[in-house]
């Protein structure tokens, strides 16, 4: 059909978490995208430092195949820079993944003092 394949598993790409820590009251992974496609496509781009929200190597996979896609739209006219997609990579989430609650949330449910963890990931 001709259609392009891009891989995010192909060797000259690469994606590494470097910590987990939290920034302001939220947990996040701090990791480098590098993506450089030279099948089918021209694709590069190298993003360092980016502090994803969504925790765990499987969401750093996500991370990295969604920068794929934006930089194969870039490559088809779109105006994309590497910022806007770090943007999008930092500002995604998912409530109740990996979710501690700040200081007054937890107030509100009486458990002052208390550190909570919201994971709704995991069903018992």
């Amino acid at each position: 059909m001709g259609s392009p394949v891009v891989l995010t598993s192909d060797a000259r790409n690469g994606f590494t978490i470097r910590s987990v820590s939290i920034l302001n009251n939220r947990l996040h992974q701090s990791c480098d995208i590098a993506i450089q496609v030279e099948k089918d496509l021209k694709l590069s781009s190298e993003l360092l430092d980016v502090k994803l929200r969504m925790i765990g190597y499987h969401q750093l996979q996500n991370a990295a195949t969604a920068t794929c896609v934006a930089l194969y739209l870039r490559n088809l006219g779109w105006r994309i820079l590497d910022e806007s997609i770090r943007t999008g990579l930092e500002d995604t989430c998912l409530l109740g993944r990996s979710q501690f609650l700040t200081y007054r949330e937890s107030e509100l449910l009486g458990l002052v003092g208390s550190t909570i963890l919201l994971d709704g990931g995991w069903f018992l």
